[in-house]
């Protein structure tokens, strides 16, 4: 079956439709659309051609024949503005196109103005005012009139071209000027000059008349749909003769005549003859398309004829194929005078028995029952169809059966369908009609209908009394006089609106709108519409409830089953009814249904017992038994449903018994799977952070420990040795022994660098060191640092260059001042010779980014981020100590992360590196402050003094011990806190106490000096000298109150910081 029908299409789109061959039809349409392209481009050629002859005397330019009129500068100008129309017109822009046809049109206008008022506007000779007056015409450089009449119909045809103007709007102006054109030619042509001046007017140039066949040509061919031009194109009969009979009849004559023009000179054939001629071709020409456009319509009808036959034996085919109905060919038994008295299967398909509940041989008998032989014998004695319903039983059920009779040769074809489905569904429509008009008509709430215009279609007696009109007074009227203003005025809008978009305020929504009575008093009205189809036809029926006594008593109208119903059935949570007697289901809405997978059939049969999971089924009854016994108004359980398909759904199940009400429950079921799965995943998610956190921060303080077990155990004989070497140094002055003594202490230096680093990190890490931003001018720290580090970088053979900056930023001096020493130390370290250092900023908004830049060996990107971690470093697999210790920009990153300001890199192998710091950018001062100089730390003299010496390393002691004494210091020198007690008694109180924080048996240094004031009853200064990074022991220490030494601390710091403590009290 699906082959015929696809037969029958095919066939049909060959023989009717827009045209026979609609891919042809297409292929032409758009073949004229792009010759009326070439047309344009013809006249704007001509234009050109035209007044290049003005331009240089070519009178064959001007004319073509030095005896014929030449065509006017302006009139070639107007010919460029039709080609530009054409052009414009046929890429898509057809505003503009009407617009630059205006100017042609405006051309034309002021030639006829002229030549009706006999006025010069002195446009004529406007362009080639030396040439144009020296023609011998009447008014040389005017526009002929016919050529004035030829513009302003193409100017008309093409404003009139729009689909919204009737098609012959168009084509009428079009063909006239194309007629009057080819009359031009044919003047011409034949040598009958009253053609080329239609009388007694100027005559028009050659080069017009051709101009305007091409340009009224182009513009019919650019819409071919919407002119003759479809007949031309069209692939049937009629088209075949206009294209083969046109060109005969029009290029024939005119073709004989430019022949003897060449051949014999100029023809002159009179004008009665070039008249006839004419005549006779515009005849011969109307007669042809009349012709051709009967012989379309023919050959349309033979179409439609061809395909309704394909398309009956297609459905006959399609029937018997797929047997969707029965069919019986039946041969007429006739008796005396043509009377037909019995009926002789001829064919009969399996459909056809199987409708009639028969066996082969016995159809006619089972049909022709219960008078269908008499109608099936009047079809095959008058030849009148039959068309009607009968009933059959079969299988002990009655079917009812569309019976179609028609004669066919000597017989009858009769068509079976089934049409039992049919007449039951419309009884159910009918009993349904009954059941809707009864309810409609007893309701207590007023139903209006309206169409997609807002006229009533229908309005029940409810909305008689609500409203106080009859039917017969609203039907047919607008919807509006039901309502108030503003809605009476905005309905219409509104209503024209929601067409259009969609967009609904009311419909399927609900609200409350006040209504407007006959006679004029307004009330509130609950008002819901639900829109339906009949059909195309689109209907809204509204339902209206005067809600005056509602709005007085809102609680007994809640009780509505109306209202109630609403909310149940629309409600976006479920919302099911329980016995509380058995739990029982006695109603559930869609949503509740849709919750636990089962149909609102299947779920009234069910106890909630049966859905409820076996976990949490006894705590809700002890809810449900303090609910009956009206403990509790409501409560509220999560829990978890079991569906239909056996998965769990977790559900928040809030329940109340209704006022009024004893026997049953309801409960409001909102789905939460979604919620629980999130707050699971949720707190997965939680606990893996948490772990993770914890192993990261037991890693870190493994590595904290480590970190300052290792640095104090390393500081203690880094400190004796610091404190003997400054002590060596002292005696071996001038000795040759004293180069050694240098090395020493340059070796003593390197790895005290490493432990202040060290220092510095765990300093960072422990929150010791705070910030104290304030507003700081850029120029002078970059001046200072810039001074300071040129000496080194020449040392290194490199150049360092700083560039003035006068810009001011919020930060923290010291640190700030800090970060650029260690960029600047890792740019001269990191350097290769000849290379070059930057140092300089950039303003970027209410920013101020600080650069140091380099020419260095450059960083890897898989690098980048590491060189920011502890000891991490590039180019330096040897860890040569005059490259840095990898602290450096470690210590940058968390003196940037305290400051709050973005650090930046950008480096490449080979091309070096460029850190940025970006910090917030403030206005300067009103008042500049003085320039800061640093002060200068002035040499030091130790007084001689008692000094107490507090530290359990024997080594670091007796070093300390000596280099004290060398000063000239009483030294006491204690192991621990009792020995240091000891001796502070022993005689005058020491002026100085040095002690060690870290001691034995779990004391410190701190302890052990405030027992030494104890013991001495006055406050004695102190230095805490350790070797300590632990951030837990840093911020002990500062808790204290003592001034701090970290260990190793130079010779040269210590008695600096022993004078200075000695002159302020303890």
């Amino acid at each position: 079956m699906g082959q015929t029908a696809m037969s029958a299409t095919s066939a049909s789109d060959k023989a009717v439709g827009n045209e026979t061959e609609p891919g042809t039809f297409a292929a032409r349409a758009r073949l004229c659309r792009r010759l009326s392209g070439a047309c344009a481009a013809l006249l704007m050629l001509l234009s050109a051609v035209v007044l290049a002859g003005w331009q240089w005397d070519l009178m064959v330019l001007r004319s073509g024949v030095p005896s014929w009129n030449s065509m006017q500068p302006l009139t070639a100008v107007a010919f460029a503005f039709l080609g530009l129309a054409l052009a414009t017109d046929r890429l898509g822009w057809p505003r503009l196109a009407r617009l630059v046809v205006l100017a042609a049109a405006a051309i034309a206008v002021c030639a006829v103005w002229q030549h009706l008022t006999s006025r010069d506007l002195g446009i004529d000779a406007w362009l080639f005012p030396d040439k144009v007056p020296l023609q011998a015409l009447k008014y040389p450089g005017r526009m002929a009139e016919i050529s004035t009449v030829e513009f302003l119909l193409f100017a008309a045809a093409l404003w009139l071209s729009g689909p919204e103007r009737p098609v012959w709007a168009f084509w009428l102006p079009a063909t006239i000027g194309l007629v009057l054109a080819c009359i031009g030619v044919t003047g011409y042509v034949f040598g009958a000059q009253r053609l080329t001046s239609f009388g007694s007017y100027a005559a028009m140039a050659v080069h017009s008349a051709i101009g305007f066949m091409v340009a009224f040509l182009g513009l019919l061919l650019s819409r071919p749909r919407r002119s003759w031009v479809r007949l031309l194109i069209s692939t049937r009969l009629g088209g075949t003769v206009v294209r083969r009979l046109i060109p005969v009849v029009i290029g024939l004559p005119l073709a004989v005549g430019c022949v003897v023009q060449l051949a014999f000179g100029r023809l002159q054939a009179g004008f009665q003859l070039a008249l006839a001629l004419v005549v006779v071709m515009a005849g011969l020409s109307v007669v042809i398309g009349w012709l051709a456009r009967q012989l379309d319509r023919v050959d349309a009808e033979r179409a439609s004829t061809a395909l309704r036959m394909l398309v009956s034996e297609a459905a006959f085919r399609a029937a018997q194929e797929a047997a969707l109905f029965g069919v019986a060919l039946l041969d007429a038994v006739r008796g005396g005078r043509g009377k037909v008295v019995a009926f002789r299967e001829r064919y009969v398909n399996p459909a056809a028995l199987r409708l009639l509940g028969a066996q082969d041989g016995n159809a006619v008998q089972a049909l022709l029952t219960d008078g269908m032989f008499e109608t099936c014998a009047g079809v095959a004695e008058t030849g009148r169809p039959f068309d009607g319903e009968v009933c059959r039983e079969v299988a002990g059920s009655p079917h009812w059966l569309r019976v179609q009779a028609v004669k066919v040769e000597d017989g009858i074809a009769i068509s079976l369908f089934d049409i039992t489905d049919r007449r039951q569904a419309e009884r159910g429509m009918a009993r349904a009609e009954a059941r809707y008009r009864s309810v409609v008509d007893t309701a207590v709430d007023a139903m209006v209908v309206i169409d997609e215009h807002g006229t009533i279609a229908a309005f029940n007696r409810s909305a008689e009394r609500t409203f106080g009109y009859t039917v017969e007074e609203a039907m047919g009227r607008n919807v509006r006089m039901l309502m108030p203003e503003p809605d009476r005025s905005s309905h219409d809008d509104y209503l024209a609106n929601y067409k259009r978009t969609g967009e609904a305020r009311i419909i399927g929504i609900g609200r409350e709108v006040t209504g407007r009575r006959k006679d004029g008093s307004t009330f509130p009205v609950e008002l819901a519409i639900a829109e339906w189809r009949d059909g195309p036809a689109r209907f809204f029926t509204g339902i209206m409830r005067d809600i005056t006594a509602r709005k007085a008593a809102e609680d007994s109208l809640k009780r509505s089953e109306a209202s109630y119903r609403t909310v149940f059935d629309q409600a976006a949570v479920g919302i099911v009814r329980v016995s509380l007697d058995d739990g029982r289901i006695l109603e559930a809405n869609r949503k509740f249904c849709s919750i636990v997978g089962y149909t609102m059939a299947e779920v009234a049969g069910l106890k909630m017992q049966d859905i409820v999971a076996p976990g949490f089924f006894a705590a809700e009854q002890r809810l449900l038994v303090s609910l009956a016994r009206r403990d509790r108004d409501s409560f509220i359980i999560e829990k978890q449903y079991i569906r239909k398909d056996g998965s769990a759904v977790w559900v928040r199940v809030t329940t109340s018994v209704p006022r009024g009400e004893s026997s049953l429950r309801i409960s409001v079921v909102e789905d939460i799977s979604e919620q629980m799965r999130i707050l699971t995943e949720l707190q997965e998610a939680e606990e893996r952070a948490r772990r993770a956190q914890e192993a990261a921060e037991a890693a870190n303080r493994a590595k904290s420990a480590f970190l300052a077990a290792a640095s104090h155990d390393l500081r203690q004989p880094v400190q004796a040795m610091v404190l003997m070497n400054g002590a060596l140094s002292d005696r071996l002055q001038g000795h040759p022994a004293a180069t050694i003594v240098r090395h020493l202490s340059a070796s003593i230096g390197a790895m005290q660098r490493l432990l202040e680093g060290l220092l510095d990190v765990s300093r960072l890490d422990a929150g010791v060191v705070t910030a104290a931003a304030t507003e700081v001018a850029l120029g002078p720290i970059l001046e200072r640092l810039g001074e300071e580090y040129a000496a080194q970088a020449a040392e290194r053979g490199l150049t360092l260059r700083h560039v003035r900056c006068s810009a001011w930023c919020r930060t923290d001096p010291m640190l700030f001042e800090r970060i650029l020493r260690n960029l600047i130390e890792n740019a001269l370290r990191y350097n290769v010779p000849g290379g070059r250092v930057l140092i300089g900023c950039r303003r970027t908004g209410d920013r101020l980014k600080v650069i140091v830049r380099d020419t260095g060996i450059g960083i890897p990107a898989d690098m980048q981020a590491l060189v920011f971690q502890e000891f991490f470093q590039v180019g330096n697999p040897e860890r040569d100590r005059e490259k840095g210790l990898g602290l450096g920009l470690s210590i940058v990153r968390r003196l940037a992360g305290l400051l709050g300001h973005r650090l930046d890199l950008v480096s490449r192998p080979g091309w070096g590196s460029c850190f940025t710091i970006e910090t917030p950018a403030v206005p300067p001062p009103a008042t500049l402050p003085g320039a800061e100089v640093p002060p200068q730390e002035p040499a030091v003299a130790c007084e001689a003094g008692r000094i107490l010496v507090i530290d359990d390393e024997r080594m670091v002691r007796d070093a300390l011990s000596m280099l004290l004494v060398q000063w000239g210091c009483e030294v006491l020198a204690a192991a621990d806190c009792d020995e240091a007690v000891a001796l502070s008694r022993r005689g005058p109180p020491p002026d100085v106490i040095l002690a060690d924080f870290r001691l034995r048996e779990g004391r410190n240094g701190v302890q052990a000096a405030k027992a030494v004031e104890a013991a001495c009853g006055r406050p004695i200064p102190t230095i805490v000298l350790t070797g300590d990074t632990d951030p837990d022991r840093l911020h002990e220490i500062q808790r204290g109150g003592y001034p701090v030494a970290h260990k190793p601390v130079v010779p040269e710091r210590l008695r600096a910081m022993v004078v200075a403590t000695r002159g302020r009290p303890g």
